[in-house]
């Protein structure tokens, strides 16, 4: 069946679980080339000045004609501390900026998915047919496609550059140095440009590619609603049960009332009022049928009175719901029904 409906949001969701989010690696690598681009242009003085002093350093110790194991030893201890105060600075920019790219895609959640041992993982046919699936052939066309500009761009900076690397072995050490860094800083440059638009690139795609993954059946939409809403039979038995409920406490509610008003048989409606509490007679009960026999057996077992009144057991039944008070228009008639049963039970109105 055809995918053609956009993901819910529970489907969003369940995929999050399962660790599969929108993720591009172009816009990590990217990150790691900008990291380590900003830092040759912000603070490259520093890193060049170490870099050259370390060299230099260490030729001329071990250019010395007298080396004893212990001046090697701590020549080897002050270039290893040289050259990791010079590449940290490097490392914790480039590591931060390849956190930082790939926590603003996916921010950090625990998916216990995917540590879990699948058997499909390790299913050779399966990684067969992998490999030749059009996803595969996808991601192998477009890293050949950005080999080739990155390739293309290096070769046009070096091109650029062909004379001064011809002539480099004229230069001095220190210059041929500073001429190597500045053609490598060049050549990060070219290559973080283009890097930005393949990752923008990139990043269209994986977006697209995942909308459409994540796209679903009519039918499975009809499944999600069901699964959301409950199984109809199910919703059917709880409502039973709650209408059974309900019925239960409004039986209940009769060996409290004051009066039945019946229809005679195929109305009942049970009527209570507390002067100290209320403003006007209320319906506690009501039923038709099978529902008023019920009521009117409970008040029977109760001792409330039964009244027989056709039309205001059909009016009430109509037009009040229980735990509601009698309209104004019906207080005149409830009156007479209640102290008339007041005066059979001796009771004061």
């Amino acid at each position: 069946m055809e995918k053609t409906e956009k993901a819910t949001p529970r489907r969003r969701t369940e995929a999050r679980k399962r660790g599969k989010v929108l993720h591009s690696r172009e816009i990590s690598n990217f990150g790691v080339l900008l990291a380590l681009c900003l830092f040759l242009m912000l603070i490259g003085g520093f890193f060049w000045k170490n870099s050259q002093d370390i060299l230099i350093f260490g030729i001329e110790k071990l250019s010395q004609k007298e080396i004893t194991e212990q001046s090697l030893r701590s020549t080897i201890f002050f270039l290893s501390w040289r050259f990791v105060i010079t590449i940290f600075p490097l490392l914790l920019i480039v590591s931060l900026f390849g956190i930082a790219s790939n926590v603003v895609q996916k921010p950090f959640a625990i998916t216990w998915d995917i540590i879990k041992p699948r058997i499909v993982r390790f299913d050779l046919f399966a990684g067969i047919k992998r490999l030749f699936s059009y996803r595969y052939m996808i991601e192998l066309l477009t890293s050949f496609l950005k080999l080739s500009v990155i390739g293309i761009a290096i070769f046009i900076v070096l091109s650029a550059a062909k004379e001064q690397i011809i002539f480099s072995p004229a230069m001095s050490f220190v210059g041929y140095l500073l001429f190597i860094y500045k053609l490598i800083l060049k050549l990060i440059i070219v290559c973080t440009v283009i890097m930005g638009f393949l990752a923008l690139a990139d990043y269209f795609y994986q977006r697209w590619q995942y909308e459409k993954d994540l796209m679903m059946t009519k039918e499975e939409i009809k499944d999600e609603i069901k699964q959301l809403e409950g199984d109809p039979q199910v919703r059917s038995r709880i409502r039973s049960k709650q209408k059974a409920f309900a019925r239960k406490r409004m039986l209940e509610a009769v060996k409290k009332a004051d009066v039945v008003i019946t229809n005679p048989t195929h109305i009942a409606v049970a009527l209570l009022y507390e002067s100290d509490s209320m403003m006007a007679p209320t319906v506690v009960a009501k039923g038709a049928d099978w529902l008023a026999l019920k009521i009117r057996e409970v008040a029977t077992e109760a001792g409330v009175p039964i009244m027989e009144n056709r039309i205001l057991a059909h009016t009430l039944y109509k037009s009040v719901e229980v735990g509601e008070m009698i309209p104004v228009e019906l207080y005149h008639a409830v009156a007479e029904v209640l102290a008339h049963v007041y005066r059979l039970k001796g009771k004061r109105v």
